[in-house]
């Protein structure tokens, strides 16, 4: 059966793509979810830990050469 020059399995097939690229759209969005809400605070806790050491590193070779 042809529709629109089309047959059955070409829009089945067309369907299915659809489908797995709309699943797919919606995996991303979900990973996109978890980065903002999950993953993101904890790198940026990370990085701000990290940058406070680095702060206290700096303050004490300060401190050290000040001495000198």
């Amino acid at each position: 059966m042809q529709e629109k020059g089309r047959s059955l399995d070409e829009r089945f097939r067309g369907a299915q793509i659809k489908t797995n690229l709309e699943r797919e759209k919606n995996v991303n969005s979900q990973l996109d979810v978890d980065y903002q809400i999950r993953i993101r605070p904890v790198i940026q806790e990370k990085l701000d830990a990290e940058f406070e050491l680095l702060k206290n590193t700096a303050s004490e070779a300060r401190q050290k050469l000040s001495y000198s």
